[in-house]
């Protein structure tokens, strides 16, 4: 049900930081994936675990991903909207903080 991750990369900075450790939470019962979350998505050319904002939801249940620092992220703009499968968990919170913001 919750995970913990580390931040690799610098996409959602200034938000997030590379080496940042976050808790997350399997959308599912409990919550739901909605604009505005940040969220754990799986990259659908490959399969990685990416940090994304969701930004916009499409009238299919498709998603719009993207990174808080668009210059550095590779997000919806080079992969398209996610299907609801590719959401896999909302981030609830940092325990660790490598830099101050």
């Amino acid at each position: 049900m919750f995970r913990r991750f580390r931040v690799n990369g610098s996409s959602m900075e200034p938000t997030y930081h590379e080496g940042d450790r976050i808790i997350a939470i399997r959308y599912g019962v409990l919550c739901a994936p909605k604009a505005g979350d940040v969220a754990i998505v799986r990259d659908p050319r490959d399969g990685r675990l990416l940090l994304k904002r969701l930004v916009r939801t499409e009238p299919d249940g498709r998603f719009y991903a993207a990174g808080d620092n668009e210059r550095a992220s590779t997000d919806s703009k080079e992969f398209g909207a996610l299907s609801r499968e590719r959401i896999v968990a909302k981030v609830l919170w940092r325990y660790y903080q490598m830099k101050d913001n």
